[in-house]
């Protein structure tokens, strides 16, 4: 029989796993710089022909040995040209989770499609409207018997392994399943280089059945998003960028916000500019009544086609009504984009 600590310890590793499987998405805090996560609705919807990036995050948590996962996200998003104002957009995104404790993996490839359409078009603004559609398909796994306390890896604790033959034969290590995800944008820009930006998706439109336990159905929930972001010029170099995201996956919710600086080395040449800022990200689970809290701060250097972004973060430990561990973590970033002097912007 499992004595009262290894059922505590049970309790915390699934609730981790479950956490990345039936409830909030593992997300990057640098969304901005993963549009095609965010919102199929944003594939192609930027100056360029084409563009890649790559964003490598790592965070660590206070639980269990072997701790800390590790995230990584590719993407590839271009656009062709229908008719006058009139875009499609076109790309690949894949993304891939590791939990180290418990071996808990999550693989994900979609393609993308987006069709972009002018509004309105004049010599001082205009206005596009893009609706896309995401399809995928995505790969879970765990490894249930590997998590460990830490002081079992220092040696203090001595007793038998937590999960036994009985639980093993009731856990399901690999499953697959198909994703379909939906987002609409509208997006304004004007000639003084002012723009704003608004965007929702859906996310596991069809909620899969991801059975983590066999014999028992689990469907995947939605995500529902929102996204909010503006760039508005102070003068010929400096402009701040206020953004806001709101995420709910059936009990839990994350809001984000947070404003950036934007400082251009060169008045006549704004393709060469770096960014500091920071953002505020709180939530809410319903079900457990956590209420985290982290801070991100980041910077980033833009050189012509070429961008490079860090962040680092911390959640505080907190105490609402049940107590969240505090973690660190970090993201590295970089993109390409291809002739930056094509812009989707106003004729």
């Amino acid at each position: 029989m499992l004595n009262f600590r290894k059922i505590f310890f049970l309790s915390i590793v699934l609730t981790t796993i479950s956490i990345s499987t039936w409830g909030q998405d593992i997300m990057f805090n640098q969304i901005q710089n993963t549009p095609l996560r965010l919102n199929p609705a944003l594939t192609g919807l930027f100056d360029g022909n084409n563009r890649i990036a790559i964003i490598y995050g790592n965070q660590q948590t206070k639980y269990l040995v072997r701790d800390d996962y590790n995230v990584y996200n590719i993407s590839f998003d271009t656009r062709v040209k229908i008719s006058k104002g009139n875009h499609f957009g076109i790309g690949f995104n894949g993304f891939q989770a590791n939990a180290k404790s418990g071996d808990h993996h999550i693989k994900q490839a979609s393609i993308l499609g987006n069709y972009i359409m002018e509004l309105t078009s004049t010599e001082q603004m205009c206005q596009f409207l893009s609706i896309g559609v995401e399809l995928g398909v995505a790969e879970r796994s765990v490894n249930i018997r590997n998590p460990r306390w830490r002081t079992q890896r220092e040696g203090l604790d001595d007793y038998p392994p937590l999960i036994g033959d009985g639980w093993a034969s009731s856990i399901e290590p690999l499953f697959n399943h198909f994703e379909l995800g939906l987002g609409i944008n509208w997006n304004i820009k004007y000639l003084n280089g002012s723009s704003l930006q608004v965007g929702t998706a859906v996310h596991h439109l069809n909620r899969s059945d991801i059975p983590f336990i066999i014999e028992e159905e689990a469907r995947l929930n939605r995500r529902y998003s929102v996204h909010i972001n503006s760039e508005l010029p102070l003068n010929n170099r400096l402009s701040i960028l206020p953004n806001f995201i709101f995420l709910s996956q059936e009990e839990q919710q994350l809001y984000q916000i947070g404003i950036i600086g934007k400082w251009r080395f060169d008045q006549s040449n704004k393709t060469k500019a770096a960014q500091l800022g920071m953002w505020y990200r709180t939530g809410d689970d319903l079900t457990t009544g956590f209420n985290p809290i982290k801070y991100t701060f980041y910077t980033s250097l833009e050189f012509k086609q070429l961008m490079v972004g860090f962040s680092y973060d911390h959640s505080p430990l907190r105490k609402v009504r049940g107590t969240v561990p505090g973690n660190n973590g970090i993201e590295l970033f970089i993109q390409y984009r291809f002739d930056t002097q094509s812009k989707l912007a106003c004729n």
